[in-house]
């Protein structure tokens, strides 16, 4: 069984491996801003290539001894510098007018590429946070518009799981009224108001059960 160091080292590499898989290819950068909406002309950007390659070169954590105090310092330090960088990608935008296409870059692909990580490697974890409404899954989102700049399309319409990390502290502070407030809608007070919490809640159980391998239906039924 992996020492904590070692799964650690193994989580982070997991939460970076698009960016290390598109590093080895010019064509593959454009996949990862695909993730959200962006349109593959903007690797053509010098300061946006030249940050990706960088990013490329902090996120490769190379063989670090997880066994050891600095090699986990070592680690920890490399991740941390890794997620500042991707946090302030569209900062290296060379191009003033793709500076502006691009100005949530960093944040938008560190959401959705922590979003990716959670489905691919723990999907149980993943849908157990939607159901405490932690994340908002891409499938009950409408999906975020294409953008135009004239008859050229800039941007492609896209599918985007939101994260709500700062919805944790008032969850764990009181768990009832951050629950309530998302699954009983005015107390439901008429049957419109219950078949909408049943709209919002039964999709997230479903999900979970699911996850956990058992079957699972939804029927409504007339009074």
């Amino acid at each position: 069984m992996p020492s904590l160091a070692a799964a650690l080292g193994q989580e982070l590499a997991r939460l970076f491996e698009p960016l290390v898989v598109a590093a080895r290819s010019r064509e593959r950068w454009p996949l990862v801003l695909a993730l959200v909406g962006h349109t593959a002309d903007a690797v053509d950007d010098p300061g946006l290539r030249t940050a990706l390659d960088d990013l490329a070169s902090l996120v490769a954590l190379g063989d670090v001894d997880v066994e050891s105090w600095e090699g986990i310092e070592a680690l920890l330090t490399s991740s941390s510098r890794a997620m500042n960088a991707l946090r302030e990608l569209e900062r290296a935008v060379s191009n003033p007018a793709l500076a502006g296409r691009l100005q949530r870059l960093g944040p938008e692909l560190a959401e959705q590429l922590t979003a990716v990580y959670l489905r691919r490697y723990h999907a149980r974890i993943f849908r157990l946070a939607a159901l405490l409404t932690l994340v908002d899954p891409a499938e009950v989102l409408d999906a975020r518009p294409a953008v135009f700049a004239g008859d050229v399309r800039v941007r492609a319409a896209w599918m985007a799981d939101e994260l709500h990390l700062d919805s944790l502290g008032p969850l764990l502070r009181d768990p009832w009224t951050a629950l309530r407030a998302a699954y009983l809608p005015n107390n439901l007070a008429t049957a419109a108001d219950a078949h909408a919490a049943a709209d919002r809640l039964f999709p997230h159980l479903r999900a979970v059960v699911s996850e956990l391998g058992l079957a699972s239906a939804v029927e409504q039924r007339s009074l």
